[in-house]
């Protein structure tokens, strides 16, 4: 917290930089696209080259709690309320129309190179594995379909394996990509004073098939710690049903990332 009203947050020089931060444009995208309550984007300040970060000065939301910190607290007919909620909001980032949308990951930029063409960013997500220089990047969704069918090139003979029925998971390649948050948890919802339910953290966020926000939203309920039963449960009533892909993504992804 920087002042009374902003924040900062530290972001890798590989996730974002002055010249163009996801993040940021994602926070501007949201607040003059949705109803969605979300920090306001307030600037970005490079730091130096040694530390390879970039602080994003963002609006701080005063007197809120964390949904998970708040939960216990929450009548049933309130955690009913913020199920709801939370499924519009869904909804709304789904509908967003951008142009940005055919390149999968984080909102991509102009090519330095070309100028017209769209320039992949790393992807953060939590069943993409991150190698020494970054985090996996896919200029189309062909190279994002041929990743999640276990035949890139890079991906182990085992993922292949596990991946060789590509008729259980036929990725229609014609079909939008929608923005998703890709990481909503209990932490990364906050409730105010007036009990208005805020999104926050959009560093996962980006255009994927509409199936990566249940995924996403299954793993920290499943992997990062214990979270209500009602929660868990309802997963599937804010996002929609996706049980063949949840099948499908769990054959191979613990093959690639790791659980602690």
């Amino acid at each position: 917290r920087v002042t009374d009203d902003t924040i900062a947050k530290c972001i890798s020089r590989g996730h974002g930089d002055c010249d163009h931060c996801p993040e940021a444009e994602t926070l501007v995208l949201i607040n003059s696209r949705t109803s969605i309550p979300c920090p306001r984007y307030r600037g970005l300040i490079p730091t130096s080259y040694i530390m390879a970060k970039t602080m994003l000065l963002m609006e701080y939301v005063p007197d809120n709690l964390s949904l998970k910190n708040a939960w216990p607290n929450l009548s049933l007919w309130q955690k009913l309320r913020v199920l709801w909620t939370i499924r519009d909001y869904v909804r709304q980032l789904h509908n967003l129309q951008d142009p940005r949308c055919t390149v999968p990951g984080p909102l991509a930029r102009p090519s330095s190179v070309t100028g017209g063409s769209l320039e992949p960013y790393p992807i953060r997500h939590v069943f993409f594995p991150s190698g020494p220089d970054g985090d996996c990047s896919f200029e189309d969704k062909a190279s994002f379909a041929e990743f999640v069918l276990g035949e890139a090139p890079s991906m182990p003979d085992v993922v292949r394996e596990v991946s060789s029925d590509r008729s259980r998971f036929p990725v229609d390649l014609s079909a939008k990509f929608v923005f998703c948050h890709g990481d909503l948890s209990m932490n990364n919802i906050l409730l105010d004073k007036n009990g208005v339910i805020w999104l926050i953290d959009y560093g996962c966020s980006g255009f994927y098939p509409p199936w990566f926000e249940y995924i996403g939203m299954l793993y920290p309920a499943e992997i990062k710690g214990p979270v209500p039963w009602l929660w868990r449960f309802s997963v599937p009533l804010m996002t929609g049903t996706w049980f063949e892909q949840e099948d499908w993504i769990r054959r191979w992804t613990t093959l690639l990332v790791p659980v602690n």
